[in-house]
């Protein structure tokens, strides 16, 4: 088999952990979403955006899976930051 067809054969080969990883925090973040929804508990805007950038960092882990596990862990440290609220 030559080079170029190995290539071709295992192209969407990382396209599961990859997926798994993104779709995994986003997962994650749909659920908050919906129980904090369903106790009225709070706004989730930062939560949903936090949700749609979870999914956008799929293409990262295709290139390298230590840069997407980087990029959700900022992710989430934003939505942290974001949430922040001063307690009295």
């Amino acid at each position: 088999m030559r080079r170029g067809e190995e290539t071709i054969g295992h192209a969407t080969e990382h396209l599961s952990g990859a997926l798994a990883l993104g779709g995994g925090a986003a997962l994650f973040l749909a659920g908050q979403i919906y129980f904090r929804w369903r106790l009225k508990i709070g706004a989730n805007r930062f939560r949903i955006i936090a949700a749609i950038a979870a999914l956008a960092t799929v293409p990262v882990g295709l290139w390298l899976a230590i840069a997407q596990v980087a990029t959700l862990v900022l992710v989430f440290g934003v939505l942290l930051a974001a949430e922040d609220k001063p307690r009295a």
